[in-house]
């Protein structure tokens, strides 16, 4: 998530990931103790993935998980099937969405115990210096009761189209089952869309959620750790710093991948949002309605740009706290005529530059070339289709 600014800089950072072990500090209790996003961390449970503790992995997660692939594979075949009886740019890249949602579920399977561990340190630092008061408890809610209706929203609406407008047509997996009435079918047709809700989403949607509130949580222990240095500048503040430093390069270690996928997959899902409001536009059969665009974009275009603004805001503070604690070292020094033997940790930390999924510190760039390259794929498409 970092790199350095310079060659001689770049070769102390090099050698820190080798300080880092996921052991050698406090191991947390395998008991299931309430951490910071424990209701996030419950949800991500659901689909068969235990951040919350170090337990081994239990028959019932297993089922979880094994049921979670399951409504994968149900999905995946509805898009395929709909893409062969009606190929088009959308369910091209709802196909695509699909496939980076699954590797993103196995990459986070495969890094589980070292999230966990980078959760229990960022506890850690909480309680020490901001106290017991739960982080973002409120905010993290409201998150996820409206993953909750974003989830529904589509299939009630879809359903309301069924039973008002006789949307159903049967040239598609999704309703391509024989069914007596319209009610039953829309009932089925609501059960499949709220799947592809969940399979399209729901994952997707939370690691996107750990991902922005880590990065809120980092913000403010920078904060705390800046108050305090304004109050007292002794070895233990600097101890601190050094567990801050950790943790940001324990974020990098086990959550640097998975946020490759899930610009990936916020990439794929702006692009499937421009065919289905084109094709809307363009009155095609398969459309679902604007409505149904109208949620994917406001949700996809607030976690796109929530994610680089908050992984960038981490930067900012986090370079801003160590110019600071280098000149209070320094002023100390001059004054009392030693140093604290904490120094070289603010040296390798000045370093520090937050380009954790290799653009966000283009944050401006990203946007403008995301928003060009939309523009350019509806130009392509309309050319393509007249």
């Amino acid at each position: 998530m970092f790199e350095s600014s310079s060659k001689v800089q770049k070769a102390s950072v090099l050698i820190l990931p080798s300080k880092i072990s996921w052991t050698k500090n406090e191991k947390p209790s395998k008991t299931s103790k309430k951490l910071i996003f424990n209701s996030l961390l419950i949800f991500l449970a659901l689909h068969g993935l235990c951040l919350a503790n170090q337990r081994p992995y239990h028959t019932f997660l297993k089922f979880l998980a094994v049921f979670y692939h399951i409504l994968w594979l149900i999905g995946a075949i509805g898009t395929m099937s709909c893409l062969i009886q009606l190929p088009s740019s959308f369910y091209t890249f709802s196909a695509v969405v699909k496939v980076v949602t699954l590797c993103k579920w196995w990459i986070l399977f495969r890094t589980r115990i070292r999230i966990y561990y980078f959760i229990r340190a960022l506890d850690r630092l909480h309680i020490q210096l901001i106290g017991q008061s739960p982080s973002f408890h409120k905010t993290l809610k409201i998150a996820l009761f409206i993953l909750v209706l974003f989830i529904f929203g589509p299939g009630i609406n879809n359903v309301y189209n069924t039973i008002t407008k006789d949307t159903v047509v049967a040239n598609c997996f999704h309703v391509h089952i024989p069914l007596p009435n319209k009610a039953a079918r829309a009932v089925a047709y609501f059960l499949i869309q709220t799947n592809h809700q969940l399979i399209n989403w729901s994952l997707s949607y939370l690691v996107n959620l750990l991902i922005i509130f880590c990065c809120l949580e980092l913000g403010q222990l920078i904060d705390a750790l800046a108050k305090n240095a304004n109050r007292n500048f002794d070895e233990t503040l600097l101890g601190i710093h050094q567990q801050l430093f950790d943790t940001i390069l324990m974020m990098e270690d086990c959550l640097s991948l998975t946020c490759f996928f899930v610009l990936i997959r916020l990439y794929m899902e702006f692009f499937r949002i421009f065919s289905l409001l084109f094709n809307f536009v363009r009155g095609k059969s398969q459309s679902v309605s604007v409505f149904n665009a109208s949620m994917y974009s406001v949700i996809t275009g607030a976690l796109f740009v929530f994610m680089i603004f908050a992984a960038d805001n981490v930067q900012k503070r986090f370079n801003s706290l160590q110019r600071s604690l280098v000149k209070k070292s320094v002023q100390r020094e001059l004054s009392q005529g030693k140093s604290l033997s904490g120094f070289q940790s603010l040296v390798w930390g000045e370093s520090i530059v937050l380009t954790g999924w290799g653009i966000f510190e283009l944050k401006k760039k990203l946007l403008l070339s995301t928003l060009a390259s939309l523009i350019t794929y509806g130009v392509l498409l309309q050319q393509l289709q007249q």
